[in-house]
């Protein structure tokens, strides 16, 4: 389909998670290259919650600034790594069930502004908390009950700093949770 200023084509198009995963599906964007005779080139699929650029002529940029997985952060208290191949990064972290349970990580950021925080988990049951952290600033989060084996995305906002910035994810309450990874996304001033 052509982009909004008709400068590009982009291919919409769903793929399977991992091998054998059925109808486990994700849908995804990415612009379309053109060989010499003017053919359509169609790459290998990206892989899943690969970061991409907004099409052209597109005035809402959608694609994350930075995207943490979860198993590369630092893990304190009894928190773990587990294979799982619907996690993007082949992991997640879990084991959030008492204070000092904490995931942090260090995020290099190109602008100062607000941004929209996003966790992708799978909580063990309703009522699941976490204190997400930003430079020492708390935001609450809450996961709501999908299956413990779904996963789904919980949202906030939070007002980062260019540079390095401490980002960290702290048991408050409630059941356990699975941590895939947290995508950041530049709104605004």
């Amino acid at each position: 389909m052509p982009t909004p200023d008709g400068k590009e084509w982009w291919l919409l198009y769903h793929s399977s998670m991992y091998e054998g995963s059925g109808w486990t599906r994700y849908v995804s964007a990415k612009p379309v290259r053109f060989d010499e005779e003017g053919l359509p080139v169609l790459d290998d699929p990206l892989p899943f919650y690969t970061p991409v650029r907004g099409p052209s002529g597109d005035t809402f940029e959608q694609a994350p600034v930075y995207i943490a997985e979860a198993e590369e952060g630092r893990l304190s208290g009894g928190l773990k790594t587990e294979y799982c191949n619907e996690a993007t990064g082949g992991e997640y972290v879990y084991g959030f069930a008492a204070a000092g349970d904490k995931l942090e990580f260090t995020l290099d950021l190109p602008e100062a502004g607000a941004y929209r925080v996003i966790v992708r988990y799978a909580a063990e049951g309703d009522g699941a908390r976490h204190v997400l952290r930003v430079n020492g600033k708390n935001v609450s989060i809450a996961y709501t009950y999908y299956g413990y084996d779904n996963f789904f995305t919980a949202e906030a906002r939070a007002v980062f700093q260019k540079g390095e910035n401490d980002l960290s994810l702290e048991y408050v309450e409630g059941y356990d949770v699975k941590i895939d990874f947290i995508g950041v996304y530049y709104v605004g001033e």
